[in-house]
């Protein structure tokens, strides 16, 4: 996830990595958990898209983790498969 430089023991930037490749981490965005509300709809926002003002938004996931929630994904032994960018497949596990 976020092309290695994520350490996922520590839940933070690996500053070893990011040292490695010149990478300050300073200007990486902090990290929240997928279902944790990060703040509201504002009411510019709400004027604009139409969603309720104070509406909670949530850090949410990447592609590939929500289209294998998305395909049903979810158990131990479920695989996915995710071919190019618009076709995904899923696996039952025996």
């Amino acid at each position: 996830m976020f092309g290695g430089i994520y350490h996922e023991e520590s839940n933070d930037w690996s500053s070893e990595i990011c040292s490695i490749l010149k990478i300050d981490t300073d200007i990486l965005p902090d990290l929240y958990d997928a279902d944790q509300v990060v703040g509201t709809i504002t009411g510019k926002a709400s004027d604009e898209t139409g969603l309720a003002e104070g509406t909670s938004v949530i850090a949410g996931t990447g592609d590939t983790f929500a289209a294998m929630l998305g395909c049903g994904a979810v158990m131990p032994g479920d695989i996915s498969g995710h071919f190019r960018y618009k076709d995904i497949y899923r696996w039952e596990s025996p």
